[in-house]
């Protein structure tokens, strides 16, 4: 059977498109996590459903555009852009920001003039994300430990980037499971999905982060942490 230059690249067309809806429907848990926590975060200033939307065409553009081979790369990739694009929304709607500040310049200048230096309006939360381990303060990533924590000793402001430069010192691997996991809040079920891995593996890596992290934090009573990164898994 012969098969015309059109049929091939149909079929090529074909393929693209259904890899593109599988990622997609794979990371879909993604971007609700990141609108909820968004939406959260400004207030409710900018709506979960518009954050939403935003997100879903920010994952289709890295859907299409990613040509990686690693799905994990993929994973930070995808995460990053959505985040991304989600935070330009609400900066150019929550009230405050520099964005919608900037839109309002002349005319908030005038209002202000007229209204001979009224109480101003209450200010709205600024979107503000930080590093992962600065994310959920009151969070304890060693949970279920009964062992003298390392974390609750780094808990305060100074020597969070301690913390920092341990996670950041992991295979890109482990720092995705413990972003997808803590950060995101996904269920170790999601994060499979997202790995395509099964959930005990998804127990393991999280397990071994976590251990791996301990170690490190420990090991800075002797001297510093080397925040050279580990090599991928």
């Amino acid at each position: 059977m012969i098969h015309t230059q059109t049929q091939f690249d149909e079929a090529l067309a074909s393929a693209a498109a259904q890899k593109v809806e599988g990622r997609i429907r794979q990371f879909s848990p993604l971007v609700h996590r990141a609108a909820h926590d968004i939406a959260r975060l400004t207030g409710g200033a900018v709506e979960r459903e518009e954050l939403v939307q935003t997100g879903f065409l920010a994952l289709t553009e890295c859907a299409t555009r990613h040509a990686g081979p690693s799905e994990d790369g993929f994973a930070a990739y995808a995460r990053t852009r959505v985040r991304g694009a989600m935070l330009d929304l609400a900066r150019k709607t929550v009230p405050g920001s520099r964005n919608s500040a900037a839109r309002r310049g002349a005319h908030g200048h005038a209002n202000t003039h007229g209204e001979g230096g009224g109480s101003a309006a209450p200010r709205t939360r600024l979107v503000a994300f930080a590093p992962l381990a600065e994310m959920d303060h009151d969070r304890d990533l060693a949970f279920a430990d009964n062992r003298p924590d390392p974390f609750a000793q780094l808990a305060d402001q100074q020597n969070r980037t301690v913390l920092a430069a341990a996670i950041a010192a992991l295979p890109p691997r482990l720092q995705l499971v413990l972003q997808l996991y803590y950060l995101e809040e996904l269920s170790l079920a999601e994060v499979a999905a997202v790995l395509l891995v099964s959930v005990p593996r998804v127990h393991q890596l999280k397990a071994r982060a976590l251990a791996m992290v301990r170690e490190r934090l420990c090991a800075r009573v002797d001297g510093p942490i080397d925040q050279a990164p580990a090599k991928a898994l």
